[in-house]
């Protein structure tokens, strides 16, 4: 059957028979038996073309060479036959069939435009001067490979064409070719040696090397051009310059001095573009394993965006020696696992505040027994100060004698104050990072044993970080007032403390009910309830703040007082440690249920004993402190 391929060769035939790459489609169909018939012998597949569905089966082709952006139809309307073809590649295939000419005969010559046997429109021709622009067309890859480009050369050197696909694909074996007969005619190989060793001083060996390597071993020489050292890259440099020197001043060139002129100019260029090539890649690699080795430094996590800040030693950003893209396909590269054997070079994981934060698996294990061991005392202690004030406050919630109920409020206080823990703490995650890589017996054994195999989880965390209800429990009971402790007494203070609460109550009933001291009736309604409550607590706002000022002015600015922290994330997250602490006990006191304000006293009192946990020590201000633990309580009561 008749390809698509054998149906472009066709098209070209044609278009070299009229000289011209445009023509009607019936004129092609004219043209296709006589094709047909000249090569049926070697291609008796051709014959489908004349079969009574070859107008169909030209027509499929057409429209797959028309896709592939070879050829372009003309029809009168989308859904008639096209009228006339033009083949867009006509010109640039006359062009590319005169290279592949010289790569078996090396005595031709570079092209010009009368050598190619159709003639070129000028205005689809790209003039460029060899000295100026000739680097861009060998390295930008956004230029069309299809453009035609006529190259002109300084001293009276005849101009060649090419394309943009022969000069990064086909012309570099040729330009050394020409050297090659240049170094073989008149001795020519013995005169240059002779120059290079003056400059080359002590190096003569490595002259000869080189000079034999240019006459005989092409292979070699190309790769000394496309990976260059040093030393090469100042041979080939040298090497072209004498040429086109010993050359330039000559009025008349026979067309073998044009020939090695052009070679020359351009492989000095390509020298410099491979040179320049291998010292990107060089520096990609350097940067590679300055990424690699901050990855295995503190922080040990990063988000992308923090990579791109990342220094060399002297202090130079990365994205100053390479591209941000550069960066982004390492990480997706390290991410991927080699094989079901290995874990990836990096881990990623989320935590509940940020996504795709990525960390180096040789760290994993480490940072995670780490940040296990730093957060359970803390956690510990901030548990056992929670009941404590439960206790104190005479509040017995589940947490204080379930164990389910206490290994939620566990969670949920690590995945609150140590989320970077709680991301991390992955069973999948760190199962494939103990199956994919060897490590230290006192790193393997303690990860191993945060595995519950039988479950294919994560143990508790209570196991993991082995802080149970009843030692919290035990350790809360301690610190109660004796008189708490002991059954009888507790329930003796309780009753007075009440009854005198109720003759307190009884008094405070008997001063409402007299007309002078009467208060607006409470709303009944859900809304009037809100309206009213959030006037009461703006009331209570009010007291904190000078004439014109905010709350989130006047909460800003204690901030900054109690906390004169300079590390932005030290100070940030003590803020949010703060934060979390009033959410937690204003969340338990239900004021969003009850709209029953609290007052002045009782919102001092719950900043006084936040302020004294033990989680806060290091706060020298803590006047300015409980002054913000009270605004900031209020600022929260006010969105409800």
């Amino acid at each position: 059957m008749a390809t698509v391929r054998d149906v472009q060769k066709i098209i070209h035939r044609y278009a070299r028979h009229i000289r011209g790459p445009r023509f009607s489609l019936l004129a092609l169909m004219e043209y296709i038996p006589s094709f047909v018939r000249r090569y049926q012998d070697d291609h008796p597949e051709l014959e489908l073309l004349l079969g009574p569905d070859s107008q169909d089966l030209l027509l499929g082709h057409l429209d797959q060479l028309e896709q592939a952006g070879i050829i372009e139809l003309t029809r009168e309307t989308p859904s008639t036959p096209p009228s006339s073809i033009y083949y867009n590649t006509f010109y640039t295939a006359e062009i590319q069939r005169w290279y592949t000419r010289m790569n078996d005969d090396k005595s031709l010559s570079f092209p010009t435009e009368e050598d190619i046997p159709v003639p070129i429109p000028s205005h689809i021709i790209q003039t460029v001067a060899v000295a100026e622009n000739l680097m861009h067309w060998i390295e930008a890859e956004e230029e069309e490979p299809g453009q035609i480009l006529r190259l002109r050369f300084p001293d009276g050197v005849n101009p060649l064409i090419t394309t943009v696909r022969s000069l990064r694909e086909q012309m570099l074996p040729l330009v050394l070719a020409k050297i090659r007969d240049y170094l073989r005619s008149d001795n020519t190989a013995s005169f240059m040696e002779t120059k290079l060793r003056a400059i080359f001083r002590n190096r003569e060996m490595l002259v000869r090397d080189e000079i034999e390597t240019a006459q005989i071993r092409p292979n070699e020489a190309l790769q000394s051009i496309l990976k260059p050292n040093d030393f090469q890259f100042h041979f080939w440099t040298q090497m072209s310059s004498m040429i086109i020197k010993e050359y330039a001043q000559k009025g008349e060139k026979l067309d073998r001095e044009h020939s090695f002129c052009q070679a020359a100019y351009l492989l000095g260029y390509y020298v410099v573009h491979h040179k320049t090539s291998v010292q990107k890649d060089q520096q990609r690699e350097e940067a590679r394993k300055i990424l690699r080795g901050h990855l295995q430094k503190p922080p040990y996590v990063f988000e992308l965006h923090d990579l791109y800040m990342l220094t060399d030693d002297r202090g130079v950003l990365l994205t100053k020696k390479i591209a941000r893209s550069d960066i982004e396909t390492w990480i997706q590269e390290m991410l991927k696992r080699p094989s079901e054997q290995e874990i990836s070079e990096l881990v990623s994981f989320d935590t509940p505040e940020k996504k795709g934060l990525i960390i180096h698996s040789g760290q994993y294990v480490p940072l995670l027994l780490r940040l296990i061991q730093s957060a359970a005392p803390v956690l510990r202690r901030s548990l056992t100060h929670r009941m404590l004030t439960e206790l104190q406050d005479d509040q017995r919630e589940d947490w204080h004698k379930d164990d389910a109920a206490f290994e939620f409020e566990l969670l949920e206080q690590v995945r609150r104050e140590f989320p970077l823990l709680y991301g991390l703490a992955s069973f999948k995650t760190l199962f494939l990072v103990l199956d994919g890589q060897d490590l230290p017996q006192h790193e393997k054994t303690p990860a191993m044993a945060m595995i519950d195999r039988s479950k294919h989880s994560l143990r508790s965390w209570s196991s993991i970080l082995k802080i149970t209800r009843e030692e919290v429990f035990r350790d809360a009971r301690i610190q109660l007032p004796f008189w708490m402790v002991i059954p009888v007494l507790g329930s003796l203070i309780r009753l007075f403390r009440a009854m005198f609460s109720s003759s307190g109550a009884d008094k405070k009933t008997q001063n409402k009910a007299k007309p002078k001291e009467k208060n607006p009736p409470r709303p009944t309604s859900s809304r009037g309830r809100k309206q009213h409550f959030q006037a009461q607590i703006e009331d209570l706002q009010s007291r904190y703040l000078s004439p014109g000022q905010s709350p989130q002015d006047r909460l800003d600015q204690l901030r900054q007082s109690w906390n004169p922290l300079i590390d932005p994330t030290a100070h940030e997250n003590l803020v949010q440690d703060v934060n979390t602490l009033c959410r937690d006990i204003l969340r338990r006191r239900r004021y969003d249920r009850s709209l029953q304000p609290p007052s002045p006293e009782h919102i001092r009192d719950l900043a006084r004993k936040i302020a004294a946990s033990s989680s806060f020590e290091r706060i020298k201000r803590q006047k300015d402190l409980q002054t913000y633990l009270e605004l900031y309580m209020l600022t929260l009561l006010k969105k409800v």
